[in-house]
């Protein structure tokens, strides 16, 4: 998070904290600072003037390498299949 700060002299003689004091930090934190950060910057960055960003009025997404969990129902079985595995479909 901090990379690009060094590149642009602004962090001095700052050091990255070592991995191991991160995880007991972040559960001292908690989520409030996350949801924070997320709620300030997830935003589109892309205009209706930003060439591909849209399609007949349409944003375009794209999600890469996300699982998405659906409700285990009969209709979305029917609507998204199940994951397979190497010996071909799971059962229900």
């Amino acid at each position: 998070m901090v990379e690009g700060l060094r590149g642009q002299g602004l962090l001095d003689e700052w050091r990255i904290p070592a991995k191991s004091s991160l995880f007991p930090a972040r559960q001292r934190l908690g989520s409030e600072p996350l949801r924070v950060l997320f709620a300030t910057t997830a935003k589109p960055m892309g205009t209706e003037v930003t060439p591909g960003c849209f399609w007949r009025g349409l944003r375009l997404l794209a999600v890469d390498g996300t699982c998405w969990d659906v409700a285990d129902s009969p209709a979305n079985e029917a609507a998204f299949g199940r994951p397979g595995n190497g010996r071909g479909h799971s059962s229900p």
